[in-house]
Formats: C-alpha cells, structure tokens, sequence
C-alpha cells in the first residue's frame, strides 16, 4: 500500500468489524441473544462476508499492481498464489476434518456430514453452510490479476476509474442472468473492491482535503443504507417486513456499503478511522480467519448446553475467540510463516 501504516492498521480494523457482525449474525441465527435475529437477519453477509470480499479484493489489487510495476513479473505472480496458498488451505483442511469428525462421532449434522461432501469441500468444487466463502473467494483470487491488467491497460486513472465502474455494473447486472453457477454471482462484489483501489490512487493522486470530509460522509451513507436495509430498518421505512433472503441477494448496495466503509476508514480524519484502530477490531481483524471457520462448530456446542440465550450468545463468542486465537497462533500463522514450505515452493518451480 502507498500510504501510512495507520491507514492499513484501520483497514485490518474493518476486517475486525466484518469478522465481528459475522459472529453476532450467525449466533442471533441460531437463537442466541434472543429474539435478536428479527432485528439482525442477514447482517452476516452484507455486512460481513461481503465486507470481506471487497476488502479482499482492495487489498490484493494493491499487492498486484505492485507486482506489475516489478520486473520479475513472473516471479511476483507466483509468490502472489503461493501467499494465497498457503493462507487459505493448510487451515481450511484441518477446519473441515474437524467439522466432518465431529459430525461423525455425535451423529449431529455439523455441516459436513458426508465424505462426499469433506472431498467436494476439500477440491473447493462446493463450500457446504458456512464454508460457501471459502470456494467462492480462493477461486477468484485467479480473476484478480485479470482484473488488475485489464484495468492498468488504461494509463488516465480517471479513465480507470470509470472503467472499473462500467465493468463492475456489468458484472452485477449482466452475469448473474446469462451463468447460474454461484462463483459468478459474487464477481461484481469482487470487482467493486478492485476499482475501489483504483478510487483510492485517485484520491492520493488529487492530494485535497476535501476527501476527508468525502470519505466520512460516505462512512455515515454506509452506515445509513446498512441500516437501512436490515429487517428492522426495512420494516420503518417501508412498513412491511423483508424476505428472509432480501439481505443476501443485496449484492450491490452491501458492496457499496463495504466500498463507504473502506474508504472512510483509509481516508476520514473522524470517528470511523479511530473506531477501525481500537484494539478489539484490531485483535478480531488479526485472527479473523480462524474465527471465521470454527465458529459455527462452537456456537453448535454451546447451544447443546441449555441456559440463558443472551448468556449461550457471551460464552459461544468468547469460546470462538479464544479457539481462534489458539488456531491462528499454532496452525495459521506457522504455515504462514514456514521457511520450509516457502523453500519446497520454490525448489518445484524451479527457484
């Protein structure tokens, strides 16, 4: 990234919120807090996966078009899969045993029940209940170099910004009516994130203090249509209720949210950049992978035990932190960090 480590520190903050709306989402789903879920219903992907998704997409576009600016290409390219490799799969595998030996053993259905679905999940041909992220995004990580050349053809970065835009409204409204296959209904949240980079070297590029002001007032809309668009939000403003998968299928104005949200913290002077850098978010935003993948198990044991619903949802989240930590600290970040595996990957390629 070309601006001040603070600026990346609040955007792991963002990541730290996204993580945190997915834990709350998901165990107001599952009855906890309760009767919270009417209140909430969806916020888990629009203001979570989603957020995700945009923010993944912002992030990696940086990362490749410093790529493309080196002269090893090649070579930065295929550190670039070996990271996203590496990231996503060691941790992923382990998860998904789990998952598919604690359904076997209580006989519960704890998403993956089947070896047929362990081996689909595993060959990321399908993601089953929560884990349908995980297919949808490492696959794209393929699209976003595309996405990066395609948009670095176009030397006026007003021009790509436009462009980035064009692109991204086709994507959401042309692809989804001619390919049912669900990877390609999320391109256009994909490619929202990768022009919103393009939006921010514009902003650097034009260097006015103006876009703090910009950017904050599109934090609050971001908050206002977020808002807006949760059941009861819904429900005030048009007085009748939302479907139950009205939020879901939201993919443009959650990414919209998500873009408001990333800029705000990137480039505001107020509020949304100091809440993105308090250390909670920070701490979620650190171990956000784990949590994400073991906290369906953990909320599912803690609702096996009966007592107060508010205090099922404090311990399910508690619970899921801590195990996140533990798996971020033992499992993810060693394989991140591996000498031994980076050294493998490039003696095969021939480095």
């Amino acid at each position: 990234m070309t601006d001040s480590k603070l600026t990346i520190k609040a955007l792991n903050g963002v990541r730290g919120y996204a993580a945190l709306v997915v834990l709350i989402g998901h165990c107001s789903f599952r009855g906890m807090f309760d009767g919270t879920y009417y209140y909430l219903g969806g916020i888990q992907r629009s203001g979570g996966v989603y957020v995700f998704f945009v923010l993944s997409a912002f992030l990696l576009s940086a990362r490749l078009n410093e790529v493309f600016s080196q002269d090893n290409k090649p070579q930065g390219i295929l550190n670039y899969f070996y990271r996203r490799l590496i990231r996503i799969i060691p941790l992923y595998y382990i998860v998904l045993i789990v998952y598919y030996a604690a359904s076997t053993i209580t006989g519960k259905n704890v998403i993956i029940v089947t070896f047929d679905s362990l081996f689909e999940s595993m060959a990321l041909h399908r993601g089953y209940g929560v884990f349908w992220a995980i297919p949808v995004e490492f696959l794209s990580y393929f699209c976003f170099p595309v996405f990066v050349i395609l948009l670095r053809l176009i030397s006026h970065q007003l021009t790509r910004v436009v462009v980035g835009i064009c692109i991204t409204c086709f994507l959401f409204y042309m692809i989804p009516n001619w390919i049912c296959d669900q990877w390609f209904y999320f391109q256009g949240v994909f490619f929202s994130g990768v022009t919103l980079y393009e939006v921010y070297k514009l902003i650097n590029e034009t260097n006015s203090n103006a876009w703090g002001v910009i950017c904050f007032i599109a934090g609050v809309v971001g908050v206002l249509i977020q808002l807006a668009l949760l059941p009861f939000g819904y429900n005030f403003l048009f007085s009748v209720a939302p479907e139950n998968t009205f939020l879901e299928m939201q993919f443009e104005l959650s990414s919209i949210i998500a873009c408001c949200f990333i800029l705000a913290a990137c480039k505001s002077k107020w509020v949304f950049k100091g809440l993105c850098e308090v250390d909670l978010l920070q701490y979620l935003g650190k171990i956000s992978y784990s949590l994400y993948l073991w906290h369906w198990l953990i909320i599912n044991t803690v609702l096996q035990i009966k007592f107060n619903s508010y205090a099922q949802g404090v311990v399910a989240m508690v619970l899921a932190i801590i195990i996140a930590h533990i798996s971020f600290r033992f499992i993810e970040e060693p394989f991140m960090k591996s000498k031994y595996l980076k050294s493998q990957w490039d003696k095969i390629l021939g480095n």
